[in-house]
């Protein structure tokens, strides 16, 4: 579920303001959903499930990848994106998972999309309550 919804972040929402990133750092820990798509991470936040690493380092095949255990600050952010995670829920029935790129102060794409199980794995299948474009 976790590598759908930020393939479908990196290369797709992002993509569609020009070219899909060439480097991210992506956070290596689960956030909490927050307001307008946006993650929030805590001092005990859980790490990714085993073998998330190596399964987005594959789907993101054409773009540097590289790991962070603590979110960056608006310093770091606009040198290279960043890809923040919150864990998954599900509400009334519905799995979500909440996935904020940034890539500066004023910049970035967040919401939190349903998620849905097919034949093929884990797809994206729309977004669920408010969500930010800068």
């Amino acid at each position: 579920m976790i590598v759908a919804a930020v393939t479908r972040r990196v290369l797709v929402d992002f993509g569609q303001s020009g070219a899909a990133p060439t480097e991210v750092v992506v956070v290596d820990r689960l956030g909490r959903a927050g307001a307008w798509g946006m993650v929030h991470f805590d001092a005990d936040a859980p790490p990714l499930p085993k073998g998330t690493r190596a399964a987005i380092e594959a789907a993101l095949a054409h773009t540097k990848v590289s790991w962070s255990t603590e979110p960056m600050s608006e310093a770091d952010v606009g040198a290279v994106e960043a890809v923040m995670i919150a864990e998954p829920r599900v509400v009334d029935g519905v799995p979500l998972l909440t996935v904020e790129l940034s890539c500066g102060p004023r910049c970035g794409v967040g919401s939190t999309f349903r998620m849905e199980h097919g034949a093929k794995g884990w797809h994206t299948a729309g977004t669920s309550g408010a969500g930010f474009v800068g």
